[in-house]
């Protein structure tokens, strides 16, 4: 009995044991898909999401993801294709303006996840002007503003100036002339691609007492009929609202800054001037003026230089230490009513200035033909017949003062008419004696007042000849 109590117990626990078994065994054979498949898609979100990111160049680019799942993920970061980082975060100092494309990477069991970002680097300006950071500067009239963009960061810049918003420049530097007493608003303007540097500052011009000089320096001036007669002021300082008024025996005759006369008749007359500026300040000055009759003498003129290509033998360099020196025949380069001839002769020791008082000789010959006259021994200043020499002088703005010499190293000789202390921007006469028993004479045209060689690097090097007439008087 109690041994077929035991078989039936048996028999029902294998009937429940069995599908059990069966279940466990098939469970024990599935396996895990993502498993399979080498592991899950990490998850990663991050704390900048900008379609495109924008920075200045030279700044730290800084960017993280805050969260990785799962934790086990390794993080790549490049930039342009160049790993840059292999934690989640990522500090990059861009140090070139341009497009740049960042991207990151998580990898969890040979599964990738990946994210694109979009960085443009901008191109900023670091300017400073050589004003520094002034907005008011103090400069006298009739001087040159100049300011200089000094350009310490950024490229392709563009400039703009502008002064009481008139555009005047274009460049990094502006350079520009203050005319008026008055406020200058100026506006400077700088840009590329990405980036602009704008700033703003006032000029205050300023004036001095009113002073001026004058192309007759001498108060007695001697014409003769015939003779155009012609004064120029030169402003020093102190012109603005300068007015002019010249009177001829004390009547108004001209209210410009240079008086003509036609010399018409013989006489003596009295010129006056009077300039008063915006101040009140005032100028006065007279001369005496006397006109004598036309001269019944003859006079020659050596060469006015028109129609000649080329120099003779009338006129010739000596001492030639360098072969840049020239003497030539060329377009006259101030065309007025002091010289209005098309051409003249020209003087360039601009090779050597400083070095040379440079040196031109006027030869004479008794036979003469123009330009091209054969030198002889015998001149025309030996029979006495001419005893001045008159030549037109431009100097531009050189200190100049040509020098006349007996022959070459000889004494000086009398300087009737000199040319002024000041240089006048014009032509000017200078006549010179001329004494018995000379066949020609020099000059040394590049002295300066007290008959020294110039300084080194002083002036152009060059000076201007026109009309040398010989006077028989």
């Amino acid at each position: 009995m109690k041994y077929l109590v035991m078989k039936i117990i048996q028999h029902i626990l294998n009937r429940l044991l069995l599908p059990m078994s069966v279940l466990l065994l098939v469970a024990g054979c599935q396996r895990d898909d993502s498993e399979s498949s080498g592991g899950t898609i990490p998850e990663v979100t991050f704390d900048r999401e900008e379609s495109e990111i924008r920075i200045d160049v030279g700044e730290i680019f800084e960017i993280s993801a805050v969260t990785v799942v799962p934790e086990t993920s390794k993080s790549k970061w490049y930039v342009n294709g160049v790993v840059e980082s292999t934690t989640p975060s990522l500090l990059y100092k861009f140090n070139e303006a341009g497009n740049y494309t960042v991207r990151s990477v998580a990898t969890n069991a040979g599964v990738e996840f990946s994210k694109e970002f979009s960085v443009r680097v901008l191109d900023v300006l670091s300017i400073r002007l050589s004003i520094a950071d002034s907005t008011l500067v103090s400069r006298p009239v009739n001087s040159n503003l100049v300011v200089t963009a000094i350009i310490e960061a950024g490229d392709n810049v563009h400039h703009e100036w502008s002064i009481d918003d008139v555009v005047v420049g274009n460049t990094a530097q502006l350079n520009y002339r203050l005319d008026e007493v008055k406020r200058y608003e100026v506006y400077y303007r700088a840009y590329n691609d990405d980036d602009e540097y704008t700033q703003a500052f006032a000029v205050q011009t300023t004036d001095g007492p009113l002073q001026v000089t004058f192309s007759e320096t001498d108060e007695t001036l001697q014409r003769r009929v015939g003779d155009n007669l012609s004064i120029s002021v030169n402003v020093l300082s102190g012109g603005t609202g300068l007015t002019h008024q010249w009177t001829l025996d004390d009547v108004p005759c001209s209210s410009t800054d240079t008086f003509t006369y036609p010399c018409a008749a013989e006489g003596t007359f009295s010129i006056g001037y009077s300039g008063v500026n915006a101040l009140g300040e005032q100028v006065d000055k007279t001369w005496t003026l006397t006109v004598v009759p036309a001269s019944t003498k003859n006079y020659w003129l050596i060469s006015d230089f028109e129609g000649n290509a080329t120099l003779g033998a009338r006129f010739t360099l000596t001492n030639t230490y360098s072969p840049n020196w020239k003497l030539e025949i060329v377009d006259n380069p101030k065309v007025s009513a002091a010289n209005s001839s098309a051409r003249c002769l020209k003087v360039d020791f601009s090779s050597s200035v400083g070095t040379t008082s440079g040196i031109v000789d006027v030869n004479f010959v008794r036979t003469h033909t123009g330009n091209n006259a054969a030198l002889g021994s015998v001149n025309d200043v030996v029979d006495g017949k001419y005893t001045k020499l008159r030549v037109k002088v431009y100097r531009g703005n050189n200190p100049y003062f040509p020098y006349p010499e007996k022959n070459s190293n000889g004494a000086k000789l009398t300087i009737l008419t000199d040319v002024a202390d000041v240089c006048p921007g014009d032509w000017e006469i200078m006549e010179v004696q001329l004494p018995a028993q000379i066949n020609f004479f020099t000059f040394r045209v590049l002295k300066d007042k007290n008959g020294q060689n110039v300084g080194a690097g002083v002036g152009d090097g060059i000076i201007y000849f026109d009309d040398f007439e010989l006077i028989e008087e």
